[in-house]
């Protein structure tokens, strides 16, 4: 579940959101922070926006000794912001609980616990999209389209994870990287190659509709 829905920072925090030195001090102990490294300062801004998520130093050094922080983390700079559960976005959309689900399951994702939050508020943004799109064209249409989308943007995420992940992640583990440093790299690419790669499918789709339409 964590590694499908995205790892659900602490709601409640001993101290104020930040890292102080003294956190920095017991991350670099754990192996999670290398202050010695070239990219030491882009390791300390990665870990001030993971505490501002409201992941704690404790949480932090507890799924490295797990053996992965770098899941969970990854969820958090891709998918920011908070997360509702499908029963509170049924609710504020006026929806059927089960239609809420039915969409979830139509875009490739797996059911989550009943009452875990896994929605951001892009997800409920897109099932607007969907409602809209099911109001002109009826249901049975508009889920066979999100069906579409959603097995051909999981294609895409395939070769882009192999992609970074052999390019970026296997290299950093062999150099024994610390893994703030692997989410330092893994922000860039997130802030920088998502909304190009967005823009690319943008741009093949225009030009998909233009020679499919002249067909």
């Amino acid at each position: 579940t964590t590694a499908a829905h995205g790892f659900r920072p602490s709601q409640a925090r001993c101290n104020e959101p930040g890292v102080s030195p003294t956190d920095l001090e017991h991350l670099a102990a754990a192996g999670f922070y290398d202050p010695a490294a070239p990219d030491a300062e882009q390791q300390r801004a990665i870990l001030e926006r993971l505490s501002a998520q409201g992941f704690t130093v404790e949480e932090l050094i507890g799924m490295h000794r797990l053996g992965d922080v770098v899941l969970p983390a990854f969820s958090a700079l891709v998918r920011p912001g908070a997360r509702r559960s499908a029963e509170e976005v049924a609710a504020s959309a006026d929806l059927p609980l089960e239609i809420v689900q039915r969409v979830w399951r139509t875009w490739g994702f797996h059911d989550p616990p009943a009452g875990e939050p896994c929605w951001t508020d892009a997800d409920a943004q897109a099932l607007a999209v969907l409602r809209l799109l099911a109001a002109q064209v009826g249901p049975d249409l508009a889920f066979h389209y999100a069906r579409t989308v959603g097995a051909a943007v999981s294609r895409i995420a395939e070769a882009e994870i192999a992609l970074v992940r052999s390019q970026l992640e296997a290299p950093m583990r062999e150099r024994r990287a610390s893994a703030a440093s692997m989410l330092a790299g893994y922000a860039i690419v997130i802030e920088t190659l998502l909304p190009a790669l967005a823009q690319v499918m943008d741009t093949v789709h225009r030009g998909h509709l233009l020679e499919l339409g002249e067909r």
